[in-house]
């Protein structure tokens, strides 16, 4: 018995560590794929045109997360989970590696080009010259770090915590699960909307406005969820929940590269996910928390709004100077 006890053990945390594994290797794709690597290298080849490529490339993952989904529950349930994985990670090894490999130029010089796709230095151009690296006690000094940092933190952890609580919070409501999932589909299509919207006017959008409107977005949704009882009113808070998201996510990146130039974007990045990310992780557990203790999110949703409040203050405190030519340059706080 004691042989098969430990035996047993064995077996248990042999596959604990395979789960641990498989978190920290997915945990450590989804940074390198994710803003970090695109917020590095689009500013590198767009400047006049920054925010649209930006609003192009986040739509992608939005667009990603309508269809990919269905598409991976219906090939599961024919051909069976590990065939597909197979076949995932085949086609990344195969197709995805080789064609990043191929297309991906870490900048237009490489290939005797200069932003925005221009065979000559245009009217607004970004060097290392013009943008010098700066000591990561600079940048954490810097007023603007922690202006975007606290605000589009805000935004991700009222997101984490409120999808993760979707569909336990429809139900807290009255409805179906099925309905919950709406939820979530209409949130999907709010956060499309915004970046589409990013992709055509962020160029010509002042970042500040750009920030007070998915801060707003949030606010108000999240007065939405706190006072909505019926299906339609809630449907809408999704989709304007959706859109503080989808609004905030292009220009963070976007904001990050103005603000602190293509030289130190990826450190800046690295250290805005260090301050962001214990947020994240509490969120989800926090506004479950909230509601064993209660039988409600409404607190839940008291703490969105009166933090959303407190974000919208701040949003004059991020500094923006016109350039002579009339581009826009945030100027470095002290």
């Amino acid at each position: 018995m004691r042989w098969r006890q430990a035996t047993w053990l064995v077996v248990r945390h042999f596959h604990d560590g395979r789960v641990c594994g498989f978190g920290l290797l997915l945990a450590l794709a989804n940074t390198a794929l994710g803003p970090l690597s695109y917020s590095t290298l689009l500013p590198r080849w767009f400047v006049a045109r920054r925010a649209r490529a930006f609003g192009l490339t986040v739509a992608g993952y939005a667009i990603g997360g309508l269809f990919l989904p269905p598409l991976y529950a219906f090939m599961i349930e024919s051909f069976g989970w590990r065939n597909v994985m197979r076949w995932f990670a085949a086609f990344v090894v195969l197709v995805l590696i080789p064609l990043i490999a191929w297309l991906v130029i870490d900048r237009p010089s490489d290939v005797g080009l200069y932003p925005d796709g221009g065979v000559q230095p245009g009217r607004v151009t970004t060097n290392a010259a013009a943008e010098p690296s700066r000591s990561t006690g600079a940048l954490l000094r810097d007023r603007n770090f922690w202006v975007i940092t606290i605000c589009i933190c805000l935004v991700l952890v009222g997101s984490a915590g409120l999808l993760s609580n979707m569909v336990p919070f429809a139900l807290s409501r009255g409805f179906a699960a099925k309905q919950g999932a709406l939820f979530l589909t209409c949130f999907s299509a709010g956060s499309l909307t915004s970046k589409v919207l990013y992709t055509f006017f962020g160029d010509r959008l002042n970042p500040r406005a750009g920030l007070a409107t998915g801060l707003l977005f949030f606010t108000v949704s999240s007065g939405c969820f706190l006072r909505g009882y019926t299906y339609p009113v809630l449907l809408t808070a999704s989709f304007l929940f959706g859109m503080g998201v989808g609004t905030s996510l292009p220009l963070w990146s976007y904001l990050t590269a103005r603000v602190f130039g293509t030289a130190n974007v990826g450190r800046v990045f690295g250290l805005m996910n260090v301050v962001t990310m214990p947020f994240l992780l509490l969120a989800p557990p926090v506004m479950g928390a909230i509601f064993d203790r209660t039988r409600a999110y409404d607190d839940g949703f008291i703490l969105y709004i009166c933090l959303g409040l407190a974000a919208l203050l701040m949003v004059p405190r991020l500094r923006v100077v016109a350039t002579p030519q009339g581009a826009l340059v945030m100027g470095i706080s002290k």
